[in-house]
């Protein structure tokens, strides 16, 4: 199972235009766990996790960070999606 964690903030702009991207992904990719997380309130977290800018999304698997993408960049964001969501079988080499 996939968690992706959505660091954001109430007054960022590129967080704002990128919330209905995230919530149509959402829809459409069940097996992931969105997460959303406002670093104002949540200051700690944001700190524990070592957030610098807004949005950060992180990639969890299995409990570990898989991957990072800083930024609204939708292509990045649905391309470390696709990779750590694709089955096992598919990314081991033969």
């Amino acid at each position: 199972m996939q968690v992706v964690i959505d660091f954001a903030a109430s007054w960022c702009g590129p967080c704002r235009v990128i919330a209905p991207f995230l919530a149509e992904l959402a829809r459409k990719l069940p097996d992931v766990i969105f997460l959303k997380v406002d670093v104002d309130e949540l200051k700690t977290v944001a700190q524990d996790w070592a957030v610098e800018a807004m949005p950060t999304f992180m990639f969890l698997k299995e409990g570990k960070i898989v991957d990072k993408v800083v930024g609204a960049r939708k292509d990045e964001l649905q391309q470390a999606i696709a990779k750590h969501t694709a089955p096992a079988a598919a990314t081991a080499s033969a």
